[in-house]
């Protein structure tokens, strides 16, 4: 029974908090987020065999300059492995760092606020001559499961330029990232 009561403290305070407090989206507060990745990738035909592993870890801090607008920098680690076997067999890791700004608007609804955003990113890997510029365009929601806390799925495309080779990837990507929003 005591259980019972607790859980009804607990949801009481959570709607109180909710209903009378500052918004999380407000001018002044600050937002933690993260996301980690990983996919596994295997492609077979008769001429090779090729496989590939991605690990992504994503910290992001950012901060709402008005209501709504948030702005603030990302970091990125990404591991790869990559083994292509034709005649004969090669395997690759590789480990690059990413850094830039982003920025982000949402667009206030009752429970579901969805947002767009962009972001610049330069890419390098580590022991390696090659590096990238990326730039990012991103939509999605963030859905609130407590006060301070919201899940974002999101959809995000992404241009990259890299040299060292010079090459062009466009990338379109889907995700799931956790927004803690720090409130004044």
């Amino acid at each position: 029974m005591k259980l019972k009561h607790l859980l009804l403290l607990i949801a009481l305070l959570s709607i109180y908090s909710i209903n009378f407090s500052q918004s999380p989206l407000d001018q002044g507060n600050y937002q933690l987020a993260g996301s980690v990745s990983f996919s596994k990738a295997e492609d077979n035909n008769e001429y090779f065999h090729d496989k590939s592993l991605y690990i992504q870890a994503s910290p992001q801090l950012s901060y709402f300059v008005i209501d709504n607008l948030l702005v603030g920098g990302l970091l990125s680690f990404r591991y790869s492995e990559y083994e292509w076997t034709s005649r004969e067999s090669y395997f690759s890791v590789y480990r690059s760092l990413s850094v830039g700004p982003l920025v982000k608007y949402y667009f206030r609804t009752e429970s579901i606020i969805p947002f767009v955003g962009a972001s610049a990113t330069y890419l390098k890997y580590f022991g390696e001559d090659e590096y990238a510029y990326s730039l990012s365009f991103s939509a999605g929601v963030n859905y609130f499961i407590a006060k301070s806390l919201a899940l974002e799925p999101f959809v995000q495309y992404d241009m990259t330029n890299y040299y060292k080779p010079e090459s062009d990837m466009k990338e379109f990507s889907f995700g799931l990232r956790l927004n803690y929003f720090i409130i004044k």
